[in-house]
């Protein structure tokens, strides 16, 4: 079956919330790389997007979500190095890893914690409001370059959103706030020390 190609407008945005509501995956665009994502209760979707990068199953996802509020019942808690950064540089390209709660799956994350990201695109907002949270990671097979246009994206899934170019082109800052200090753990665009 080929990929569905669609632009980054409202047609294209409906089709993405309807095909993630079938329990599909989806490429989309975020303001910093390409994303490959489904929901973040999709089991087999998350299993399929582990055999479509070609990832490890001990390497976790993040999750993307679209509100403040989301991020309430994916974690334990929100402790005051965590709070200080979601205030400053979300929604960005800042991934922050909280202890997580018994809602994320061992499929997302077999560690005690998972990655949770608030990203700076209106088209993926706009999915994510109508879907929830959805299980995400760059969309290129593992160890290769992460694309920052539609065309760069070499690998399938059900649909692929062209948003054009992301604004960052650069990977989100990953930082570990499950200790009350601020670990960072993958340099990216954001310089938060």
């Amino acid at each position: 079956m080929q990929m569905i190609k669609v632009e980054a407008n409202d047609i294209g945005i409906k089709k993405g919330i309807e095909i993630l509501n079938q329990n599909g995956v989806i490429i989309f665009p975020t303001d910093t790389v390409y994303g490959i994502g489904t929901k973040y209760t999709n089991i087999g979707g998350i299993k399929r997007i582990r055999k479509i990068k070609g990832r490890e199953k001990n390497k976790p996802f993040q999750i993307l979500i679209a509100d403040m509020e989301s991020i309430n019942f994916l974690v334990k808690e929100i402790n005051c190095s965590a709070k200080k950064l979601m205030g400053k540089y979300w929604p960005g390209a800042l991934t922050i890893v909280f202890e997580k709660s018994t809602a994320v799956s061992e499929d997302i994350s077999q560690s005690k914690s998972v990655g949770i990201r608030f990203p700076d695109d209106p088209a993926i907002l706009a999915i994510i409001k109508e879907t929830g949270p959805l299980v995400a990671t760059s969309a290129n097979k593992s160890g290769e370059k992460s694309p920052t246009k539609a065309d760069e994206v070499t690998i399938e899934a059900d649909l692929i959103i062209d948003g054009g170019e992301c604004k960052d082109k650069i990977g989100s800052t990953v930082v570990d706030t499950t200790k009350n200090s601020v670990v960072v753990l993958r340099q990216g665009l954001v310089d938060i020390l």
